[in-house]
């Protein structure tokens, strides 16, 4: 039996990996909902991306439950893609994530624990000052505060810690995908409407001047298309309302594009309304042919394409 050679031992194995994550760092942009993960890289010039679904009932209203199996998953993913090196960007899922517009306050209006408490109120979320983390962000001539319980972002930040990567970064999937809108439509001078699915809902967000101020769910299984629609409509006129001369609104639709069809008549031509939805200049490609049963979602692609573009 001849003895094994330097390449295979263990320890020599260690060192090896070691040195290429030192050698190799590469950027990971990683996206978490209650079903799947999706990890994307770029692969020599082309970036790909590959998903893989959580056991069943891994994750539950935003919290992971499973935490080692979940761990074992994304570090299999990666290893098994041979992505070394990996610094991870990661996104958290719609649910358990909250966000407010406050006006008269400056960024840093969360950097110290009494000002939290004092604003409890004006925050009107169902997050406990002292038990949640919140992230302050300038927008316009206001301040956009997203907050997270401390116990679901420890979870996710475990979850990526057993499996012995560095977390380079954490946002949320609505407030990233919200800001690359507002890059794509730099050009737009109206107001902004945005459309897209939670869980078996649909969501309604209005923008005026970067600022998001409506945020409102419609109940959409179950419910007949023109009876969605009314709702919607009645909504988004409530708010026009609000203004004497209320500026023409361009619709976005985070739908796959045979079920944007249903929110078309949404749009006014009279009022100058338009559909501003382009393809993404940024497509990842799959990996292999392993990628995951179902392709990325429209609001998976946005809020993907906004980290990476504000990495830049």
């Amino acid at each position: 039996m001849s003895p094994p050679s330097l390449a295979e031992i263990p320890q020599i194995q260690a060192v090896q990996v070691s040195l290429k994550r030192l050698l190799s760092v590469r950027r990971v942009l990683a996206l978490v909902t209650d079903r799947r993960l999706i990890c994307c890289w770029q692969n020599r010039s082309v970036w790909v991306w590959r998903s893989v679904d959580w056991q069943a009932d891994a994750c539950r209203d935003g919290l992971p439950l499973q935490r080692e199996a979940m761990s074992e998953a994304l570090e299999e993913l990666l290893f098994d893609s041979d992505v070394v090196g990996a610094r991870l960007e990661m996104l958290l899922l719609l649910d358990g994530v909250y966000w407010r517009v406050l006006q008269g306050v400056g960024a840093d209006v969360f950097d110290s624990q009494a000002s939290s408490v004092a604003l409890k109120d004006c925050l009107d979320w169902p997050l406990d000052p002292l038990e949640s983390y919140v992230m302050a962000t300038p927008c316009a001539d206001a301040v956009l505060a997203v907050g997270v319980k401390r116990t679901m972002l420890q979870a996710w930040i475990d979850v990526v810690e057993q499996a012995d990567l560095p977390l380079q970064r954490v946002d949320w999937i609505v407030s990233c995908a919200q800001r690359c809108l507002h890059q794509l439509n730099s050009h737009w001078t109206g107001d902004l409407a945005w459309l897209f699915p939670h869980g078996s809902a649909v969501r309604l967000v209005l923008v005026c001047n970067g600022v998001p101020e409506v945020d409102q769910t419609f109940a959409k299984e179950g419910t007949a298309p023109d009876v969605l629609i009314a709702a919607i409509r009645r909504s988004v006129s409530a708010w026009c309302a609000l203004t004497n001369d209320p500026a023409p609104l361009g619709w976005w639709f985070s739908f796959p594009e045979s079920q944007q069809q249903t929110f078309l008549p949404l749009i006014d031509p009279g009022r100058e309304d338009c559909c501003l939805n382009q393809v993404l200049e940024w497509n990842p490609e799959p990996w292999g042919d392993e990628a995951g049963n179902d392709p990325l979602e429209p609001l998976e692609q946005l809020a993907l394409f906004g980290m990476l573009m504000e990495k830049r």
